[in-house]
């Protein structure tokens, strides 16, 4: 895998530059996970959700002559 991470970067950056850079992307990525998943806690305990079967059903309607309104 060291190897690997040598021919990723045409710039000429260190090793240690991109593992440090990989590991700060990643870390930012769950991050945002993490909020994103709080958010929808919250979104659920407020009642404020679509359940698959009514989604499902308004997607199946579209460009039919009797689309139905966004649930």
């Amino acid at each position: 895998m060291a190897d690997a991470i040598v021919g990723v970067d045409a710039t000429a950056r260190s090793r240690s530059w991109l593992a440090a850079h990989a590991l700060e992307v990643y870390v930012e990525d769950q991050e945002w996970q993490l909020a994103t998943i709080r958010k929808g806690k919250k979104d659920v305990q407020a009642d404020r959700i679509v359940s698959h079967e009514n989604a499902a059903l308004w997607l199946r309607s579209w460009g039919k002559k009797r689309e139905l309104p966004a649930p």
